[in-house]
C-alpha cells in the first residue's frame, strides 16, 4: 500500500500478519516492490512495516523503516496515530 502526502513524501507500508517478529529477510522483498514503483525524481520515500509482532532486534537495528507498527499499538488507548 502507498499513500502519497504532501511534499512529494510517499508512504509504503507492508502489512504482514505473522505470530513471530518480522526479520531482515523483509528488506530484500521490500525493495523489490519499491523498485516496480515510479516515484517523481524529488521525492521521498518513506517505509512503515505494520505487524502483529513487530520486528526483531536486528531489523531494528537496520533503522530501514521509518515506522514500525503493531497491532496493540494500532488499538492502544494512548496511540497518538488515532488522536
Amino acid at each position: 500500500m502507498v499513500f502519497e502526502r504532501e511534499n512529494k513524501v510517499f508512504t509504503v507500508v507492508e502489512i504482514k500478519f505473522r505470530e513471530d517478529p518480522i526479520g531482515v529477510e523483509i528488506v530484500k522483498e521490500i525493495e523489490q516492490k519499491i523498485n516496480k514503483c515510479t516515484f517523481p525524481k524529488e521525492a521521498t520515500v518513506e517505509k512503515m512495516l505494520i505487524s502483529l509482532s513487530g520486528a526483531d532486534s536486528h531489523l531494528h537495528k537496520l533503522d530501514y523503516f521509518s515506522h514500525i507498527v503493531t497491532l496493540s499499538d494500532l488499538f492502544s488507548k494512548t496511540n497518538s496515530l488515532l488522536t
